[in-house]
């Protein structure tokens, strides 16, 4: 597994202030949950069955996830969302279908080095989801 690199320069930490991200949201047709560990089986279904979907997600060069991730590496990598979470440095949350027994994806939400943005989102969902809207 490759380790997350500290934080380069020239990314700028979120601006929160008061506000305190959710811990929990809950829709009609999914919930959203921070991505920890407790979630490691799920998840990591989720991740191997989408692989091939979301490589490059964070960028061109980028190889997450890697086509031979062990359960045990996803699950350390979401130790290391956990703390990010928790320290409120960037936040990842976990797309649960309403039961809380399926992944349907991740929502990352990081720091940027973009002077015209204030965070930098991305989002995956399970390959078995479509690609529009979800209230179709």
């Amino acid at each position: 597994m490759k380790p997350h690199a500290p934080r380069m320069p020239g990314f700028k930490p979120l601006q929160l202030g008061d506000f305190s991200p959710p811990t929990r949201w809950c829709g009609r047709q999914l919930m959203l949950v921070p991505a920890s560990p407790e979630w490691g089986e799920l998840d990591y279904a989720a991740v191997m069955a989408s692989r091939q979907h979301i490589k490059h997600l964070f960028g061109p060069g980028d190889t997450w996830p890697p086509d031979d991730l062990s359960m045990e590496e996803d699950i350390a990598d979401l130790a290391w969302h956990w703390r990010e979470f928790s320290t409120r440095r960037s936040f990842a949350y976990h797309l649960l279908d309403p039961t809380g027994l399926s992944c349907l994806g991740c929502l990352y939400l990081y720091p940027t080095a973009s002077a015209a943005h204030d965070a930098e989102a991305y989002l995956w969902t399970h390959i078995s989801l479509p690609s529009g809207p979800l209230d179709k």
